[in-house]
């Protein structure tokens, strides 16, 4: 494997993740196409950067660095019925519970419904 190093001779690579999870439908508005979902803030707000350090024997984190992720580029996208579409407002951001909900205006079908 080729490695791109920077000028204090640290390996630069680019690493293209992506992350997935779930939310929950916490209110639907039939009149405005308005659904409310809540679901994880490190999902839709992550950090812009991350510090991986390198643990010792006792599995205690060390101030050797191991890694550090960089968040590039944000997509939030929905998917229901339709085609997922990455039209969202957040509403607000819970850092302590790891909690963020957001809205989402669409005339197609999110989630799937119970009768």
């Amino acid at each position: 494997e080729i490695y791109e190093y920077d000028e204090s001779g640290t390996i630069v690579t680019t690493d293209d993740k992506k992350l997935s999870g779930g939310g929950l439908i916490i209110n639907i508005d039939p009149q405005k196409s308005r659904y409310t979902v809540l679901t994880s803030k490190h999902l839709v707000a992550p950090k812009e950067t991350t510090d991986v350090y390198f643990l010792d024997e006792k599995g205690s984190e060390t101030d050797q660095l191991f890694a550090q992720y960089i968040i590039a580029d944000l997509l939030i996208s929905v998917c229901g019925l339709g085609t997922p579409t990455p039209q969202v407002r957040l509403i607000a951001i819970n850092e302590p519970y790891d909690l963020c909900p957001f809205e989402r205006k669409d005339k197609k079908t999110i989630g799937h419904g119970v009768s």
